[in-house]
């Protein structure tokens, strides 16, 4: 009696294994579907644009990064009036640079505008001193 007590205890704790491992599959799917869904209406508003296959190529960026990441590259392209095009070409970049998470998007964000200050400084830099020399043939012509 003790072994068919033991049978129907293992048997009842594998049914509700398995009654589990369906609920968290159908919470997973339901989170995905729940993304995608997101992604689509945020697509939409960032983008201005219902090309159905955009809008499919987009959420399939799911399968390489986290919803946020996505988000981020739309909301950048929505900034510039951008396209899908443009945002693709972001999330495209991420993706050769190894950049998979929102805080290494974030990283790369302020490396990228440190860069591009470091540029606007070198331009100044170089324009005054074109500015000088411009001033200097100027003496020379016309003395002084």
């Amino acid at each position: 009696m003790t072994n068919g007590r033991q049978t129907n205890d293992k048997q009842t704790t594998t049914n509700k294994n398995e009654k589990n491992d369906k609920n968290e599959k159908n919470i997973r799917s339901s989170s995905s579907d729940n993304k995608e869904e997101q992604l689509q209406q945020l697509f939409v508003n960032c983008t201005s644009s219902t090309n159905l296959n955009a809008i499919e190529e987009c959420i399939s960026y799911l399968d390489d990064f986290p919803y946020e990441v996505i988000e981020v590259a739309l909301k950048k392209t929505s900034e510039k009036n951008g396209s899908w095009k443009y945002a693709k070409t972001i999330l495209q970049n991420w993706l050769k640079a190894g950049i998979k998470t929102i805080e290494q998007v974030q990283a790369e964000e302020l490396r990228f505008k440190s860069n591009k200050n470091n540029d606007e400084e070198e331009t100044k830099e170089e324009r005054i001193k074109r500015l000088m020399e411009k001033a200097e043939r100027a003496k020379k012509i016309y003395g002084g």
